[in-house]
């Protein structure tokens, strides 16, 4: 939902929905649903203004399991 968000230019929408997104996907447990969150919530943020926050993204990399067959817009390398 978020990319969509974002592809509409909505980013403050979009913003909230990766926020959400990560906080879900943390609940579950699932480390490269966190992954992919953690991507996801980078990329918005750096779209409404917050720059690149590296952290986030270290540990997107961190967690990413590269066996996963997911949209390229969507992977965290």
């Amino acid at each position: 939902m978020s990319f969509v968000l974002t592809q509409d230019g909505d980013f403050a929408a979009s913003d909230l929905q990766s926020a959400a997104a990560l906080e879900e996907a943390t609940r579950l447990g699932s480390a490269a649903g966190e992954a992919e969150a953690l991507a996801v919530r980078a990329m918005v943020g750096c779209l409404v203004g917050r720059g690149i926050d590296w952290t986030t993204l270290e540990r997107a990399l961190d967690l990413e399991d590269t066996t996963r067959i997911i949209p390229l817009a969507m992977r965290p390398s």
